[in-house]
């Protein structure tokens, strides 16, 4: 489909020691908590699984999970037995295909022109399948060149997140905007400086780090209490197939 990341992006955005960052670490414990129903069961796939950010933090959390990219880009040594790094998710072995039954998307399907043609084709590739969970970039009066420069077409809101579903039967289980309190800045930092800074530093040092983690913990404490309609700068949907 021409929507993989090329090598510039994914150091711009995934350095070593992003999962640091209070943005990845944070949307780490928020998917865990979303999975966390199916932590002995679920057979997880992540696709478009990027350096393996979440994979890495799933298995540290007891999760059966693996990914796919579709970039060919390196991967740590303690992650090449579960993630396929230069692979299609539509050419895994048959065997893969009928292990699954939870399909991890995050932030992968505003990349796609025509994410609901790609999320039925997984559906109908996967004859296990039970759900989705999907994060997403949210609202598109925030879009802005960070977006362009990751190759977005959209920011999604609850309506055209659900709209991708339409014509897959199923149930949305959870849905719910994150990262409220980033809402506010980046929409005053886009209507006041029209753009915002593409490329994202690994925290460094031991305080920096703390700071980041301290971010973190407000960050998935604010998703777990504040009301899942407040807007916010990502969007979680737990999709049950029926």
């Amino acid at each position: 489909m021409g929507t993989e990341f090329n090598i510039d992006q994914f150091d711009s955005i995934y350095p070593v020691g992003i999962e640091n960052h209070y943005w990845n670490s944070a949307k780490n414990r928020i998917v865990s908590h979303a999975l966390s129903n199916y932590l002995k069961t679920a057979d997880i796939l992540e696709v478009g699984c990027g350096r393996g950010v979440v994979v890495k933090y799933l298995l540290s959390k007891c999760y059966k999970v693996r990914g796919v990219e579709l970039a060919d880009i390196p991967i740590e040594d303690d992650l090449t037995s579960y993630i396929k790094s230069g692979t299609d998710v539509f050419s895994l072995d048959l065997q893969e295909y009928k292990q699954v039954d939870t399909i991890l998307l995050c932030d992968v399907i505003e990349h796609l022109e025509f994410p609901d043609q790609f999320l039925k084709k997984l559906k109908s590739k996967f004859p296990s399948l039970k759900r989705f969970v999907i994060t997403v970039p949210a609202r598109q009066e925030i879009f802005s060149n960070y977006d362009t420069f990751n190759g977005h077409y959209r920011r999604y809101d609850i309506k055209s997140l659900l709209n991708d579903f339409k014509d897959i039967p199923g149930t949305a289980k959870k849905l719910s905007y994150s990262y409220h309190s980033l809402y506010i800045p980046a929409k005053i930092l886009l209507n006041t400086k029209g753009e915002r800074e593409v490329q994202i530093k690994a925290p460094k040092g031991f305080i920096v780090k703390l700071i980041h983690n301290i971010l973190s913990r407000t960050l998935f404490i604010e998703y777990l209490i504040l009301p899942s309609r407040w807007k916010g700068t990502s969007l979680l949907l737990e999709f049950e197939l029926s």
